[in-house]
């Protein structure tokens, strides 16, 4: 009985056997592989940018960099022009303030005189109408401008005059220019004036010239008054003759009475 069973349990163990090594001598199939992923392009070579697409961003950098730097200038110009009106009661307008004189002395005589500011004529004296005066002051602009640049003109005409009788028959045309700055919260006073360059070894005919002083203060109403010209006095017109009342004797009766 012993025998029969453990006759079993080995014909058991046989046949597993068998079959585990049987297995292993022909294994599955493998999976087949998966198929080869396609190659990428190729990346695209960047070309090399030529010197003038690099000068062209340059400039084109640099411009923008200007703008921005304006841009500041001009918004710190106005904070402080507001910070100075708050702190100091300084307007924060622009003022522009304009005069010519004529300093060329008696050798030269002024005919005509023109002033203009960014091309607009502001004033104008003749010699024919009286108005402009050697060794006169002549006031041309008193009023707030737009802050920025400006240019000034004076066109003026001169005649030789004094103790130069040869050069009595000659006439002088001067036009000169100058820029400057009308600032915010500023008061800008600008003289042009006609006067002798050189000294008495200088060209006679090369003397005449136009010069131009500039200067600015704070724009407050006590500086205001200071640089600001005088106005011109106006004349009273004469009073009236009385007209004798009613009775009263005129001149001629009272010489005519005894």
């Amino acid at each position: 009985m012993r025998s029969a069973a453990f006759s079993s349990i080995l014909g058991f163990f046989t046949a597993v056997t068998i079959c585990v090594t049987a297995h292993a001598q022909n294994p599955a199939p493998a999976p087949a592989p998966a198929p080869a992923a396609a190659p990428a392009p190729p990346a695209a070579t960047p070309q090399p940018s030529s010197p003038a697409d690099y000068g062209s961003r340059l400039d084109a950098l640099n411009k923008r960099l200007q703008g921005i730097k304006t841009r500041l200038q001009a918004a710190g110009a106005r904070i402080q022009a507001l910070r100075d009106y708050m702190v100091k009661n300084v307007n924060p307008n622009a003022r522009l303030i304009v005069r010519f004189d004529d300093r060329m002395g008696s050798d030269f005589e002024p005919l005509s005189v023109i002033v203009s500011l960014d091309g607009k004529q502001l004033a104008s004296w003749t010699k024919a109408q009286r108005t402009v005066r050697s060794g006169g002051q002549h006031p041309v602009l008193n009023i707030e401008v737009p802050v920025g640049p400006k240019v000034l003109n004076v066109r003026a005409s001169y005649k030789g005059a004094g103790g130069m009788p040869y050069m009595k028959d000659y006439a002088f045309k001067l036009n000169r220019t100058h820029k400057f700055m009308a600032k915010g919260g500023r008061i800008t006073t600008v003289i042009a004036y006609g006067y002798q360059r050189g000294d008495a070894t200088y060209d006679p005919s090369q003397r005449p010239w136009i010069g131009f002083d500039t200067s600015d203060v704070e724009y407050t109403q006590r500086n205001l008054k200071k640089v600001a010209p005088p106005e011109p006095e106006k004349k009273q017109p004469a009073p009236a003759p009385k007209k004798p009342g009613k009775g009263a004797p005129t001149t001629a009766a009272k010489d005519a009475a005894p």
